[in-house]
């Protein structure tokens, strides 16, 4: 089977490493972005199955990165995931306006966190009717 292909953006470097080494324990192949910008270059540039965004950023909030790389490629396959600190802010409690497929409020545990995307993928797997 082919491993899932996983981006993750986040100004937290220790929590970045963290998620990246849970996603790969879990058969993810996963590669981190240095900034928003990078983020949205890779997003451009490969296909990937996730994309794990944090909301506030110093350069672009999460939200505003998926919604320049869905301006520029709207045919995109890949599935979103907004992450905050703050979940009472805009682009976490109206994720779905942006086209996130799931949010997380920090600090999330781990079971929540393989929750959310297993679940996300499995509707995918429902949808398509397999």
């Amino acid at each position: 089977m082919e491993r899932k292909k996983a981006l993750i953006v986040d100004d937290e470097e220790v929590l970045t490493s963290i998620l990246a080494l849970l996603l790969s324990e879990d058969s993810w192949e996963v590669e981190i972005a240095q900034d928003s910008y990078d983020a949205i270059d890779k997003l451009l540039a490969e296909e990937f199955d996730l994309f794990i965004t944090d909301l506030q950023m110093p350069e672009l909030f999460g939200h505003r990165i998926w919604e320049c790389v869905k301006n520029q490629k709207p045919d995109i396959k890949t599935k979103a995931i907004i992450c905050s600190g703050r979940p009472g802010e805009d682009g976490i409690c109206n994720y779905k306006d942006y086209g996130f497929d799931g949010r997380l409020a920090k600090p999330y545990r781990v079971d929540e966190l393989f929750e959310l995307v297993h679940s996300i993928f499995t509707s995918e797997l429902i949808e398509q009717g397999v």
